[in-house]
């Protein structure tokens, strides 16, 4: 009898490892944190691939929003890197101090200033969790321009500040380059071919104008371009800049990087800066509007209806606006 219950047994597992493995063989392919740090090492494409600004007189955030979501995950791999080529200006600290680069002057802060022990004026980064709250210590904003992998288990978003007594009198600001690779990345061949940067099914370099928006596909009543299980990135030309017109400000597709008040056509998304919304035709909208800037890397559609791509400038008055901004759209199929 016990032989007959051992045999019945082995049998009972044997189904159940056939099932289990059937089970994993049927869900998709994840990235991993391993292959997250091997892309990012190779330097291919990430899932995110934005720039944020720091504000000498206010700081700053990754993601870009009123309220940042925390988009870097447990095994994931994000690189921070000081854009202080051509092109950006240092921040203005006021006061007749100077002008720094996000390093600061180079001289350990005293007590009493926001950061002791790090540099006067310079950009400080802190890891937040929402909502739970800080992980870890402040470190040098410019000491992660490398790949780094996040191993806590908190989910973070990147907070920016200034290390400076008095910020009010302050100008101008910093740019980071911000790449993240995402560990529980869908291993797709489309999406394996979008991390290489290899030829894309469809691709469009479009230009959101300042005072009409745009589309991908570009043209009159744009058809669905993007379809459940496509991969699809669109890359913004930082450098490019918007005038917005009576005195506003010229800037790039992440606009002045303040969140826009409640009357403004997109209330606590940045102002002045370049929103998407997916859409169906002839269904309406799909999910919510997004900074556009924030899709410069490989991200796969999961929902059912294919979409379009339309865009806006977040201001109250486009009327006045001039210049447009190149996004180059590629999708994979």
């Amino acid at each position: 009898m016990m032989t007959v219950r051992k045999r019945r047994l082995s049998v009972l597992l044997t189904v159940l490892v056939a099932a289990v493995a059937l089970v994993v063989d049927a869900a998709p392919a994840q990235a991993g944190a391993a292959e997250a740090v091997n892309r990012c090492d190779q330097g291919l494409v990430p899932e995110i691939d934005t720039t944020v600004t720091v504000r000498a007189n206010g700081g700053g955030s990754f993601p870009a929003e009123a309220a940042p979501r925390n988009l870097i995950e447990q095994g994931d791999v994000f690189y921070v890197i000081p854009l202080t080529g051509p092109g950006m200006s240092t921040a203005n600290m006021g006061g007749g101090t100077g002008s720094y680069g996000p390093d600061g002057n180079g001289q350990p802060a005293p007590s009493g200033w926001p950061f002791p022990g790090f540099a006067q004026y310079s950009s400080v980064l802190r890891f937040n969790n929402n909502p739970a709250g800080w992980v870890g210590n402040p470190a040098a904003a410019t000491g992660f321009n490398r790949c780094v992998r996040w191993f806590d288990s908190f989910p973070m978003r990147l907070l920016f500040y200034v290390n400076d007594t008095y910020q009010a009198d302050n100008s101008g600001g910093w740019d980071f380059r911000i790449l993240v690779y995402k560990a529980s990345a869908v291993a797709t061949t489309a999406m394996d071919n979008c991390w290489h940067a290899r030829a894309p099914q469809a691709a469009e370099t479009i230009f959101i104008q300042g005072n009409g928006g745009g589309s991908f596909p570009s043209g009159g009543n744009p058809p669905n371009a993007i379809a459940a299980g496509n991969v699809f990135s669109v890359s913004a030309s930082y450098w490019d800049k918007v005038g917005m017109g009576w005195g506003a400000p010229s800037v790039g597709p992440y606009g002045d990087s303040i969140p826009a008040p409640g009357n403004w056509p997109f209330p606590q998304m940045l102002q002045y800066s370049a929103i998407q919304r997916f859409n169906n035709n002839p269904g309406g909208w799909v999910g919510n509007p997004e900074q556009a800037a924030l899709f410069g890397g490989c991200h796969v559609w999961t929902s059912s209806l294919p979409v379009r791509l339309l865009f806006y400038v977040n201001d109250t008055y486009t009327g006045d606006n001039s210049g447009a901004w190149r996004f180059d759209v590629r999708v994979y199929r």
